[in-house]
């Protein structure tokens, strides 16, 4: 099926499904990629089926796709497949996520997951994440260091590859100048159509987007 073809059948899906195919393919095939060690690193692949966007698409449309939803891989360490495949909320992703690992609490010996043992030392599991995985450190300082008033995380997730980033991140990812995407979000626009939407510069003022 040609690419007008396919289009036809749900425009609206087209151009969202594109971009989570092109995502997919590359953090499983480039290496350059900065997602391919946790995906093409590790093994996880894309079946040949899906090597062609129509056949990807036809799955899609056909098996729950809605915009808002994440491709999920029900068994994480198996590849992209019709048989490993589901669409899910995005919420429901980050509990099937494989980076919810266990902490061994180094006070008093506890097993926990990331999020519950954010939850208890009361600290927002994304400020704890970040602290863990960016910034690298020690898990005791992880757990001890005071939130900070004037310290603003405000994460979310890559409505294109669950990726979970800061705001001012996810907009410089997309090539969107971080002020329009925070404007759009304002402005009631729900996150996967702020991020897709190609911005529309004003003539005369190149810095200017909306």
């Amino acid at each position: 099926m040609n690419k007008s073809k396919v289009k036809e059948l749900n425009p609206e899906a087209y151009n969202i499904l594109r971009h989570k195919w092109g995502s997919m393919i590359t953090r499983c095939t480039n290496p350059k990629s900065k997602n391919y060690v946790n995906y093409g690193g590790r093994g996880i692949t894309v079946c040949d089926e899906w090597r062609k966007f129509a056949n990807f698409f036809l799955w899609s449309i056909n098996n729950g796709f809605e915009p808002g939803l994440s491709i999920d891989r029900i068994d994480v360490n198996k590849g992209y497949s019709p048989d490993n495949c589901r669409y899910i909320t995005l919420e429901q992703q980050q509990r099937n996520r494989r980076d919810n690992r266990s902490f061994t609490d180094p006070f008093d010996g506890e097993q926990l997951c990331l999020a519950a043992m954010a939850k208890k030392y009361d600290i927002p599991e994304d400020t704890f994440r970040k602290r863990i995985d960016k910034y690298h450190m020690p898990l005791e300082k992880a757990l001890t260091k005071p939130n900070g008033e004037t310290v603003r995380w405000h994460i979310v997730i890559d409505p294109t590859d669950g990726e979970r980033l800061c705001l001012t991140d996810l907009a410089r990812k997309h090539n969107i100048p971080p002020l329009t995407l925070a404007t759009r979000i304002r402005n009631g626009w729900n996150l996967e159509t702020a991020v897709l939407e190609p911005v529309k510069r004003r003539m005369g003022n190149k810095d200017g987007a909306i």
